[in-house]
């Protein structure tokens, strides 16, 4: 968890709204700012400062949130990841990597979007795109989707290849490419776009729903 406030941030910190702080511009009672956690951001007041213990006391919508237990089942290997979507007010990176189990905090009447990234026969694949809403308490992220191929019949140093989900956030990176393939490629179900990014050549955007993709 990490708090940030008008010119100030610290990392760290409990579920109970306990942070450090830093004595050199300690905050105020009364500072308001926002609690990191998971990706998510919850309005936070400070209600208490103890420069002796260098800490301050945070009130914060995070206790009110529900959490959520989401988990890949077997055979999840070290290289799954659960990839939670930016929630709430941008304040570091639009997304956030777990391994192949997460908990995560939901506001009541809110959701989170999200998606499983695997590692298969060596290769990076997008496997799952999920929407969770609060009042669950576990969701289990099987793979959905298929397989299909991408070929790139062109001359390029470097290929990126990244996914828009259904939701409105960023497209999620999934790997790069080496030689023109074809590639195996799994297409999660909800996959909107499918996106190759090339240099030189810049970007190709393709409809998901394809039977293969080809970059020419």
């Amino acid at each position: 968890m990490s708090l940030q406030l008008s010119g100030i941030s610290a990392i760290g910190g409990t579920l109970d709204g306990v942070v450090p702080i830093d004595l050199v511009a300690p905050p105020r009672v009364g500072d308001r700012g926002y609690v990191f956690a998971s990706n998510a951001t919850f309005e936070a007041t400070v209600t208490g400062v103890d420069a002796s213990q260098r800490r301050a006391e945070v009130s914060s919508t995070l206790t009110d949130a529900i959490w959520t237990h989401l988990a890949v089942p077997p055979p999840a290997g070290s290289k799954t990841r659960i990839t939670m979507q930016q929630a709430g007010k941008p304040i570091l990176v639009a997304w956030a990597m777990h391994g192949s189990q997460a908990t995560v905090p939901i506001l009541p009447g809110q959701s989170r979007d999200g998606c499983v990234v695997d590692t298969i026969d060596d290769q990076v694949q997008l496997v799952r795109w999920f929407r969770v809403h609060a009042g669950r308490h576990e969701l289990a992220l099987s793979a959905q989707g298929r397989w299909t191929t991408l070929a790139i019949e062109r001359p390029f140093v470097r290929a990126a290849v990244s996914a828009a989900g259904p939701g409105t956030g960023e497209p999620m990176t999934i790997r790069n490419l080496e030689g023109p393939g074809p590639h195996r490629l799994f297409v999660a179900d909800g996959t909107r776009e499918l996106h190759v990014d090339l240099t030189p050549g810049g970007r190709r955007t393709f409809d998901a729903t394809l039977p293969a993709f080809v970059v020419r």
